[in-house]
């Protein structure tokens, strides 16, 4: 289980948990403020800034137009039912002349009013019943009706409602008084609601981000729900949402507390689930299971398993199954053969380019097995069955050669060792040797002492040799082990100098070291850069020519921080700088000098285990050694 950061300390149970029932409450709050909005929108509140100018309103006039013409068409005298209703009315029919006059008018309570003129139209209905049909449209009412019942006039009415309607209670009065209220009020409803939205979302935030992190767990926490199939646990949550739907279908939502109840009721479990899919989302991406934990990848892996596992043999039989069963279909039912030769030719050309194919990995093989090693096979253009062994023998003759390549260097060290260090042992050895024997007869105490001195200096001459024959061998096939950690290039190189700084001024060699402003710092290990110092001030202190300078350059190469050395040879350098990396070669060839020849070696092996690298180069007698380590 991968965790993608370390979990806060207020990531815990208990806050998502108190997360979550905010957030509850904060949807709840936002469908109460929804409810208001649509009843604000319902009301025209967005249309105009008065009920009266409102398209509500209109159609309310509209309404009651049609039924005081219905009315009046039926039975003038019903008209007068209209009276307690907080507007006046107007009917208008047009004469022979296409004129509209009153022909009826109802009393006006007020002179402060809001007209509207609604316009009725009537057209023949393709039925002879007493049934009518009512179109609302752009150019007012039109009415459908029999042949027989159709008038010789056009009707015009013109409703009056006060301004403002609160005489009656009515349509206009009830909604006047909720858009009144709800009007003063819209800047509070707007305003809390934007609260509440950025409250949501930043409590949605907190929960998608702690999703899956608990402060006394270290890890992404995963339960039951968590490891259910991915696709398994998507398919539950939808099948939850449509049965909760269908159980709340029977009950009818009113505008009543029951109601509401019912609908808060429904909407909570809805927001649950989709939480509940979410948050397990989340959870699964943070853990890198999304995809693989689900039974469609499961399946499919299986199946590709199988298909890929499967033993050339059987994989052929099998598509020669399929082929038969084909050719078969093809041949006895309908018009295929023309389809069954074409497939044919196909696949009898692909299995030509098989066996071509096979063919060049024969060939290839027989000559690797003459021990022509620089045989290769070319796996370009070849089926995927064969690409694969093509390459196996490929990386078969590639491990033959490098184990072949190991044995030759192990070799060609063995022969180097006994060639180049078999002298630098052999000196001090017969040293020992010799001087033991002189011990052994008769001396003077003077003689003694010397000696001892002699004895005491190639012993230790011997133990260097030895030390350096296992410290390259070490560092060569990596045995050894690097912290690395961020070091002060300056503070570093000002320690191992001063170790070093009474052996150069007793060959007069001046140090310069010219520092960077800053400090400095790279990525390795403080005792192998210790050690690698160590051996290039040892090679200045056996090669450079007294009474010179020597250079200490710290240079910043962006990613990298270079360490240059420089000095005066005291020999000529007529040797390539390469060739003093390897391996038991001195700058000194004719070998008067104390030494291994390994110093440069190990340094290079062991600035490579820092992953750095150590160069050389000459330049006339001016050796220069530059030691690249990558900045911390």
């Amino acid at each position: 289980m991968t965790s993608i950061r370390k979990p806060k300390r207020y990531e815990n149970v208990w806050t998502k948990t108190i997360a979550i029932l905010i957030l509850i409450a904060l949807c709840v709050g936002m469908l109460w403020i929804g409810y208001h909005g649509i009843r604000m929108y319902d009301v025209g509140i967005f249309d105009k800034s008065e009920y009266l100018d409102t398209s509500r309103a209109f159609w309310h006039a509209e309404g009651y137009a049609s039924d005081i013409e219905s009315s009046y068409f039926r039975d003038k005298q019903s008209v007068e039912s209209y009276g307690n209703h907080n507007f006046g009315f107007t009917i208008y029919q047009t004469d022979s002349e296409g004129i509209y006059k009153p022909v009826y008018s109802s009393e006006q309570l007020s002179d402060k009013y809001h007209s509207y003129e609604i316009y009725i139209n009537y057209r023949q209905a393709d039925y002879n019943n007493d049934a009518y049909t009512v179109f609302h449209d752009m150019d007012g009412i039109t009415k459908y009706l029999p042949a027989d019942q159709l008038p010789d006039y056009k009707t015009k009415i013109e409703i009056r409602v006060y301004d403002p309607p609160t005489y009656f209670t009515d349509i206009f009065s009830e909604e006047y008084t909720e858009f009144t209220n709800l009007h003063k009020n819209i800047y509070k409803f707007l305003t809390v609601g934007i609260i509440g939205l950025i409250l949501i979302i930043f409590d949605l935030v907190f929960i998608i981000s702690s999703a899956g992190y608990d402060y006394s767990y270290d890890g992404i926490i995963m339960n039951f729900v968590d490891k259910m199939p991915y696709d398994l646990f998507t398919g539950v949550i939808v099948l939850l949402t449509v049965f909760t739907v269908l159980a709340f279908e029977p009950f009818s939502f009113e505008e009543n507390l029951g109601s509401f109840a019912l609908l808060l009721s429904l909407l909570i479990l809805l927001g649950l689930y989709g939480l509940t899919w979410l948050v397990s989302t989340v959870k699964r991406i943070k853990s890198r299971t999304l995809l693989k934990n689900t039974l469609t990848y499961m399946v499919g892996y299986f199946i590709f398993q199988i298909v890929v596992k499967l033993r050339l043999v059987w994989k052929t039989a099998l598509f020669m199954c399929v082929y038969g069963l084909s050719m078969m279909f093809l041949v006895t039912y309908g018009d295929g053969l023309w389809l069954a030769i074409i497939i044919s030719v196909i696949v009898c050309l692909y299995i030509l380019w098989w066996l071509i194919k096979a063919d060049e990995i024969k060939i290839c093989t027989e000559k690797i097995a003459k021990g022509r090693s620089e045989s290769k096979i070319n796996t370009k253009y070849m089926p995927p069955a064969l690409t694969d062994h093509a390459e196996n023998i490929n990386s078969l003759q590639d491990g033959i050669k490098l184990a072949v390549d190991r044995e030759m260097k192990s070799e060609h060290l063995k022969t180097e060792l006994i060639t180049n260090v078999s002298h630098d042992i052999k000196t001090p050895l017969t040293s020992i040797i010799n001087y033991i024997d002189l011990l052994q007869k008769d001396h003077t105490d003077e003689e003694e002492e010397k000696y001892l001195e002699v004895l005491s200096r190639q012993s230790d001459r011997l133990k260097k040799l030895i030390e350096d024959l296992i410290e390259a061998s070490k560092a060569s096939t990596g045995n050894i082990s690097a912290e690395l950690t961020r070091v002060n290039v300056n503070e570093i190189i000002s320690q191992s100098l001063s170790e070093y700084s009474e052996k150069m001024e007793s060959l007069n060699l001046e140090v310069i070291v010219n520092n960077s402003p800053t400090p400095l710092f790279v990525l390795a290990d403080g005792n192998l850069l210790w050690r690698i110092l160590n051996n290039l001030y040892n090679n200045i202190c056996k090669y450079a020519m007294p009474d010179t300078r020597v250079y200490i350059d710290v240079v910043d190469r962006g990613s990298d921080v270079n360490i240059e050395i420089k000095n005066i040879s005291r020999e000529m350098l007529n040797i390539d700088p390469e060739e003093l990396m390897e391996r038991f070669v001195r700058g000194d060839s004719s070998r008067h000098t104390e030494g291994s020849g390994l110093g440069l070696n190990i340094a290079g092996s062991l600035a490579e285990i820092m992953n750095g690298k150590l160069s050389l180069s000459i330049d006339g007698d001016l050796f220069k050694s530059t030691l690249s380590l990558p900045k911390a």
